[in-house]
């Protein structure tokens, strides 16, 4: 692949992988009494602002729990973590492991009878499964999991970056999945975890591909990879991997489809 090819390609994973951030921590962004808090968590190299935000209207989705009255029996958090291309030392059980440790320290300052639910977006729907395995309370408190374009079955952008010379942990881990990999026994375990917690899984993904002029079309995450251990699974129309997580406003058929899930909790 010619430097040209080798720009267009990184400009279109950009999208997905942004920049790294060195501090891990939760922190609450909507306090509205309820006795349920929604923890958002974001994906690969992105970070807890710029996920969730609308890049027209600015909007800041775990924001809309203070303006949508539907959802006043909710508080809603994010978490904020780190991640690398390149750095072969960091998978996904290293981030898991902060994230578990920073979630213990935000639910000890939370009354003791809320419930957690987790929102995450592609890697942070993995991670969300990996402090639900390595915590028993925090799995005590949790009433479900809604991921969006989670990758548990790989992502053949990350094949594709790896071929190009990402040596990141993470990038390795997120292929294609197979028996022997990490992602094949990190589906296993989670199965067989899943059902003595009795936690359901909802699940949306993309419908939209990544368009580069020297790459071509690429779906970031594919359906199949998206609805798997899911207990149900929705295709959001219209969105690729970045917008799926970025409504516009309260009326965003994003929105819609996440309060639907709440409610029945």
């Amino acid at each position: 692949m010619n430097l040209k090819s080798l720009s267009a390609f990184v400009l279109a994973f950009l999208f997905w992988a942004t920049a790294s951030h060195a501090i891990t921590f939760a922190s609450a962004r909507a306090e509205n009494g309820g006795n349920t808090t929604v923890i958002f968590l974001h994906g690969f190299v992105s970070d807890a602002r710029t996920a969730w935000q609308h890049p027209v209207s600015g909007k800041y989705w775990p924001d809309f729990f203070r303006t949508d009255f539907t959802l006043f029996s909710f508080n809603s958090a994010v978490v904020d973590y780190s991640t690398s291309l390149n750095d072969p030392r960091l998978g996904i059980d290293d981030v898991a492991a902060d994230v578990t440790r920073e979630l213990r320290l935000f639910l000890q300052n939370r009354p003791t009878g809320e419930r957690i639910i987790f929102v995450g977006h592609s890697l942070g729907g993995i991670i969300a499964r990996k402090a639900l395995l390595e915590d028993p309370d925090i799995a005590g408190r949790t009433l479900a999991l809604i991921t969006l374009g989670t990758p548990m079955a790989g992502s053949r952008f990350a094949t594709l970056a790896s071929r190009m010379g990402f040596r990141g942990g993470i990038v390795n881990e997120l292929q294609r999945s197979s028996d022997g990999n990490y992602l094949g026994s990190f589906t296993q375990q989670w199965v067989n975890a899943q059902r003595q917690m009795g936690i359901p899984v909802h699940c949306a993904g993309e419908e939209r591909d990544v368009v580069g002029d020297s790459i071509g079309r690429l779906m970031v995450v594919q359906p199949f990879s998206a609805r798997r251990t899911c207990d149900d699974f929705e295709i959001l129309t219209d969105h690729d991997h970045q917008s799926l997580v970025k409504p516009e406003d309260t009326s965003d058929d994003i929105h819609e489809w996440l309060k639907e899930h709440l409610q029945r909790y």
